[in-house]
C-alpha cells in the first residue's frame, strides 16, 4: 500500500481556521488549528518509542509550501539518524551567539548601564578608551572566535599607549 503525501490544500486549510481541527498532509506533517483562530505546522515523527511533535511554524506566516520544504528537511535528518528537533535547536542557538560582535556587546551594555556613570559615559573616562582602543581590534569578533592572546594584545597595547614609559607591568 503506498502512502499518500501532500494531500491537503491550502482551501483546506483556510477552511479549518478558526475551528479545532487537526489536518493531515501525509509522512507526519499535520496542521493544527483552534477555536481561537490560532493555527500552526508541526511534524510529529518517532525515534524508538519517543513520539515528538517538532512545530514548523504559524499559519498563514509559514505556507503550506514551506511547511512541505521544512517538513522535507527534518524528515531527511531523521532518515540519517539524527533528531531533527535537537538539530533544529543547535541551529537556532548558534545562530544566536553568532551574530553578537563584541562590539554589540559592548554598546548594549553602555547603553544599559550609561545613566549610572559620571556624565552618561561620554566623558571618555569608560567610552572612549573602549571605542578608541578595543573595539578597533576586537569589535568584529564573537565570545566564540575570541581568543585570550587577542584580549591580552588588545588591553596590552591600550595600557602601553596611556604608561609614561610605554611599558607594560609583569603581571
Amino acid at each position: 500500500m503506498s502512502r499518500n503525501i501532500h494531500r491537503l490544500r491550502d482551501s483546506e486549510l483556510r477552511a479549518a481556521l478558526g475551528k479545532s481541527k487537526t489536518l493531515h498532509d501525509g509522512g507526519g506533517l499535520y496542521f493544527q488549528s483552534t477555536e481561537g483562530g490560532a493555527a500552526s505546522f508541526h511534524y510529529r515523527y518517532q525515534i524508538g518509542k519517543r513520539t515528538t511533535k517538532m512545530g514548523l511554524g504559524p499559519y498563514p506566516t509559514i505556507s503550506l509550501a514551506d511547511a512541505r520544504e521544512s517538513h522535507k528537511h527534518f524528515k531527511r535528518l531523521k532518515a540519517l539518524g539524527q533528531d531533527p528537533l535537537k538539530v533544529r535547536d543547535a541551529e537556532r542557538a548558534s545562530a544566536r551567539r553568532s551574530y553578537r560582535s563584541i562590539q554589540t556587546i559592548f554598546e548594549e551594555f553602555f547603553a544599559t548601564y550609561k545613566r549610572q556613570l559620571k556624565g552618561e559615559g561620554e566623558a571618555g573616562r569608560w567610552w572612549s578608551p573602549v571605542k578608541n582602543h578595543v573595539l578597533p581590534s576586537l569589535g568584529e569578533d564573537t565570545v566564540e572566535t575570541l581568543t585570550v592572546d587577542r584580549v591580552i594584545s588588545t588591553f596590552g597595547d591600550a595600557h602601553a599607549l596611556r604608561s609614561p614609559l610605554g611599558l607594560i607591568p609583569a603581571i
